[in-house]
């Protein structure tokens, strides 16, 4: 009867050696991945919570001191793309929306989007560094490779 490369048999010191490497690493990883649970947690509530007050303390938009915005007229619209093209009409635009999300209640969702992003990668970051690979060291030494 042939053995496949799990059917090995290990001494009884080397196998309970095993066994306590793993414990250790089993237990400096779930306390690893707690303290990593509750620091993602803390972010979350603190950036939520300024979320809430920038949110109530800001009033509603101010008008613009022109009495206009000169990018919803369409004259204004034209010399840019006269002047610069498309792109310098799309980067108008851009350059307006990404200013908007910085200033009033804009800012409070902002800060509630980057809060849960910067969650979310945490916990990624979290779950990948929790399997980390065993030492091959050990196991190279003491076993010889299938089929031997």
């Amino acid at each position: 009867m042939k053995r496949g490369p799990s059917d090995r048999v290990i001494p009884y010191a080397a196998a309970r050696h095993r066994l306590r490497r793993m414990a250790e690493a089993s237990d400096a990883a779930a306390s690893r991945r707690l303290r990593l649970r509750r620091i993602a947690l803390a972010i979350l509530a603190a950036g939520l919570t300024s979320a809430v007050v920038v949110y109530l303390a800001a009033g509603p938009d101010a008008d613009n001191p022109l009495g206009y915005d000169p990018m919803q007229t369409k004259t204004y619209l034209h010399d840019l793309e006269l002047y610069g093209g498309k792109a310098n009409v799309l980067a108008a635009q851009f350059r307006e929306w990404f200013t908007g999300l910085w200033l009033g209640r804009n800012l409070a969702y902002t800060i509630s989007v980057l809060t849960v992003l910067v969650v979310l990668a945490l916990r990624y970051v979290a779950a990948a560094g929790a399997l980390e690979p065993l030492d091959e060291a050990d196991d190279d030494a003491s076993h010889p490779p299938p089929g031997a």
